[in-house]
């Protein structure tokens, strides 16, 4: 996956999918590709030390794959050894401690428990990586926050996040925030010193995801020229979710022969996915399982007019009188909703990618 240079966040984006019908290496050279073993080195023009990077792309390119890669490759000694300790967090499950107060101390021991004492944490090199930047729900107040600086007083989680960026929390601490396109502006430009995009896959890379998928090759060959035939889906080549369900379908439809039309819309491509995912459904349970694809696309409708992809267990209970019906639908239809467990505090539920969110609640 390509990581480009940004220097500064700009927005006015309308809808992210529009992104992809840009050219997908129109920003791309040699001089602009980064290297994961150089995201956090300092700007080669000004030798200024990072403290925050974000890294941000549009939903479903790539960019919690990548912090994934990131913690595996500096835990197997291959990158970024100066580190000491990565405190991976995912932003939407911090939700469910809005309305508590933790030390910075404490978040770190809920989170990873018994990892160290505070003043290991003052004397260390600690990067923070946090994931999903707009997913966190409640505003990080930048002009009414509370100086903190201690790591044993206990404040809001919001406070905490907002004293790390001002640099009062650890002074010496690095932090890597992924965010999508819409949400980038949610940190002011004066706290972020480098900008990065993730472009999900490049022209290789998709066709090597689809013969990675479709077992038979000869398939998988008329897979992609037919990707290549339909602009609107060769625009989502990039997306692993859209490479993954594109080789689904195509390989039911070209592997059995079948009369039906290959899909050349992305509507089409989600109602074939669909029908394969009910198909597999009545296999299992002798079910057909309309009923409960209405009842999911009204909670994608009704989520979808909140710009919600992900909700908690109390917003549904405000919402619905069956509590037990986001843990089926999570059951039944992983490929579109799925369960998260909360540090032992709750449940949070969402939707693989806003596109099946929206497919869903149309």
């Amino acid at each position: 996956m390509y990581v480009s240079n940004r220097t500064h966040l700009d927005g006015q984006i309308v809808h992210e999918m529009r992104e992809l019908e840009r050219p997908h290496n129109e920003d791309i050279t040699d001089e602009n590709v980064i290297n994961y073993d150089d995201l956090l080195k300092p700007h080669s023009s000004t030798d200024e030390r990072i403290c925050t990077i974000m890294m941000r792309g549009i939903s479903g390119s790539g960019k919690s794959t990548a912090v994934r890669k990131f913690v595996l490759d500096w835990a197997h000694g291959k990158t970024h050894q100066h580190i000491d300790f990565v405190f991976p967090f995912h932003l939407c499950e911090l939700n469910i401690l809005h309305n508590k107060k933790f030390s910075l101390m404490q978040l770190l021991d809920l989170l990873f428990p018994k990892l160290l004492k505070p003043e290991t944490l003052e004397r260390s090199q600690i990067l923070f990586i946090w994931d999903g930047l707009g997913e966190f729900r409640f505003p990080l107040n930048f002009n009414h926050t509370k100086s903190c600086t201690d790591p044993v007083t206990p404040v809001s989680v919001g406070c905490i996040l907002v004293n790390l960026l001002k640099g009062n929390l650890l002074p010496s601490a690095q932090i890597l925030v992924t965010s999508r396109l819409k949400d980038a502006g949610l940190i002011p430009p004066e706290h972020i010193q480098k900008v990065v995009e993730l472009h999900g896959f490049d022209d290789l890379q998709w066709e090597e995801q689809i013969r990675s998928e479709v077992r038979d090759q000869n398939v998988a060959s008329r897979a992609t020229v037919h990707v290549k035939s339909s602009r609107t889906l060769y625009i989502m080549r990039s997306l692993p979710f859209f490479c993954h369900m594109a080789s689904t379908v195509l390989e039911e439809l070209f592997s059995n022969s079948c009369t039906t039309d290959p899909p050349l819309t992305l509507t089409e491509m989600f109602s074939h996915f669909l029908l394969i995912q009910m198909k597999k459904q009545v296999e299992k349970s002798t079910k057909s399982g309309t009923e409960e694809i209405l009842k999911l696309g009204k909670l994608a409708w009704h989520m979808l007019e909140k710009d919600m992809l992900t909700f908690m267990e109390k917003d549904h209970r405000e919402t619905s009188t069956d509590p037990l019906l986001p843990v089926k639908l999570s059951e039944d239809w992983p490929m579109f909703f799925r369960k998260q467990n909360l540090m032992g505090l709750g449940k949070m539920y969402r939707f693989t990618h806003p596109s099946v969110q929206e497919f869903l609640a149309a």
